[in-house]
């Protein structure tokens, strides 16, 4: 039976493009992130790269809310069960989970968040990811500390992957009960 013209002949080529580049930024950095680079990275035509994203700082984009999605969900499984007197302890274990096991997604989410103060699209996607955090927090910590909480959170472990020592949960918790 003949494929309807309308399908797609590889369904997930896009996705597959999008992952390549956060690989290569993962291994080189966002500066290696080529049409020719990604498309050699997922073996398919440079013109796919072409036909799915019109520009590198699109493919950039898409690449960033892949990262930040995926980091999302995994925030929200990982608190899915705190309450306001384990939530900051859950959210220091979850931080150093990011920085030890996810040292290399949390590198890549960060790259691409850096980027997004000259980049309008990627600091939106940036700054609905921070929202992402506020929102559930909110009713987990009191309105007083809930910004300075996310700040917190999300400075400390951005300053935590310039240093080769990770904090343990017990450091990171006593830092986020302190904010």
């Amino acid at each position: 039976m003949a494929r309807p013209k309308s399908t797609p002949n590889d369904p997930g080529r896009r996705e597959r493009i999008a992952l390549a580049a956060v690989e290569l930024i993962h291994e080189r950095g966002v500066g290696s992130v080529t049409a020719r680079a990604v498309a050699d990275r997922c073996a398919v035509p440079v013109a796919s790269v072409s036909y799915y994203f019109d520009s590198v700082p699109a493919l950039l984009s898409e690449a960033c809310r892949q990262v930040l999605k995926e980091r999302s969900r995994r925030l929200d499984t990982w608190l899915a069960a705190s309450t306001p007197d384990t939530v900051v302890d859950d959210l220091a274990a979850l931080i150093v989970h990011q920085l030890t096991e996810q040292r290399a997604t949390s590198m890549v989410a960060y790259e691409l968040y850096v980027l997004g103060m000259r980049d309008d699209g990627l600091r939106q996607i940036g700054a609905d990811s921070v929202e992402h955090l506020r929102r559930r927090l909110t009713g987990l910590v009191p309105p007083a500390d809930l910004d300075r909480l996310v700040a917190t959170a999300d400075g400390l472990q951005m300053h935590c992957l310039f240093q080769e020592h990770v904090p343990t949960s017990r450091e990171v918790a006593a830092i986020l009960h302190h904010a």
